[in-house]
């Protein structure tokens, strides 16, 4: 997305301020997660690994199914177009000059052995559930600068880079290929999204502190944040309590084949 032109005022640009040191200091930052913490010095298992891969298939369908969802609640123009230029690099990959995101995950998901059609028969465990059903819930029930929020700020923000603390995205690259055999090109839909990520959530938040201009709205972005990243917390958590074996224990794509 691009940073919306007018510039932020200075009660503005204090509120994103105040954001990113919310989602900085918050407890259960998706980065730090016991799991990546693991993969990234190699201990995690290689079934445990899986089991991420294969349920990043619901939340990698789910995210834009979303986005178009909140567009077309959305009765904000210019807030309309910062959403539907997010979808429509999702779906094209033509912004960053690369390929659907979708199709990116599909070659991720095939350097394990995952065929496109066996993900669409996965099973979706509990704590993705949880995530992508809190998706729906906001696009669908919530204002559109709380589905912001929840999108930009909340979910793409796990792969934002503070100062000695890299995103999601970039440690799972990095564990991908230094521990588990995946090449750079296998593991390119981490690496897009930690770069891309960085101003897709950025712009979210100057969206939000330009429209949300009472205290009142304001705490509920707060909330919405919070909800996320713990939502996230515990996707992350399902390769600790969950199988192979779950994965594949019944058809969840049949409600979930967005």
């Amino acid at each position: 997305m691009q940073a919306l032109e007018a510039r932020l005022t200075d009660e503005q640009q204090r509120f994103v301020e105040e954001l990113q040191v919310l989602r900085r200091a918050l407890p259960r930052r998706a980065a730090e997660h016991p799991f990546v913490l693991a993969m990234m010095e190699g201990r995690a298992t290689e079934e445990q690994v899986r089991v991420q891969c294969i349920q990043q298939y619901f939340h990698t369908i789910a995210f834009p199914a979303g986005l178009a969802r909140m567009a077309s609640r959305c009765g904000i123009p210019e807030i309309r177009r910062e959403i539907t230029e997010g979808l429509y690099e999702e779906e094209t990959g033509k912004l960053t000059g690369t390929a659907p995101h979708l199709e990116l995950y599909y070659r991720y998901a095939r350097s394990w052995g995952y065929t496109p059609e066996q993900l669409r028969s996965a099973y979706m465990l509990p704590e993705t559930s949880a995530l992508i059903n809190w998706y729906m819930y906001a696009c669908d029930r919530l204002g559109p600068l709380e589905a912001i929020a929840v999108f930009n700020v909340g979910a793409e923000g796990v792969n934002v880079t503070f100062p000695g603390l890299p995103g999601l995205s970039r440690k799972m690259y990095e564990a991908l290929t230094r521990h588990y055999g995946r090449t750079a090109e296998d593991a390119f839909f981490w690496d897009l999204h930690d770069r891309a990520d960085q101003e897709h959530s950025h712009t979210g938040l100057e969206i939000i502190a330009r429209y949300a201009d009472t205290p009142e709205v304001r705490e509920r972005i707060r909330t919405a944040v919070r909800m996320t990243t713990d939502a996230w917390w515990h996707f992350m958590s399902g390769p600790e309590h969950w199988t192979l074996a779950d994965c594949f224990a019944a058809n969840s794509g049949a409600f979930y084949a967005y």
